[in-house]
Formats: C-alpha cells, sequence, structure tokens
C-alpha cells in the first residue's frame, strides 16, 4: 500500500520513472522519425507504467489530497 512507503521506495520509483521517460525519449527519437504510427503503438506501454507510476508518487507525496 502506497501509504506505507517510505523514502527509500519513493526515491526507488522516482528512478523507474526517470528511466521509463529516457527509455521513451530514446524510442521516440529513433522511432517517431520513421514511423509515427509504429512509435504510437510502441509506446503505449511506456505511457501507461509512466502514468501508473506518476500517479503512485502523487498520492506518496499528498499531490492528491489537495
Amino acid at each position: 500500500m502506497i501509504s506505507q512507503w517510505n523514502e527509500q521506495q519513493l526515491r526507488v520509483t522516482a528512478e523507474q520513472l526517470a528511466r521509463l521517460e529516457r527509455a521513451l525519449a530514446g524510442l521516440k527519437a529513433e522511432v517517431y522519425p520513421k514511423s509515427p504510427e509504429r512509435f504510437f503503438l510502441m509506446a503505449e506501454a511506456y505511457v501507461d507504467e509512466i502514468c501508473k507510476l506518476r500517479q503512485e508518487i502523487d498520492e506518496f507525496i499528498g499531490l492528491t489530497l489537495v
């Protein structure tokens, strides 16, 4: 449960988020110029996971309470 997270778990999740964002940027640089349609198909899983991690971080820091 996210409410029981600690700072270490927050840091690890933030690092995972950063890695996914870098991977998505790399995918965009490599695939999008050749085939935007293929990029959007390939990017979907990255975007879903990025949104999930951002939501978890937002819940931990209390952003969802504001």
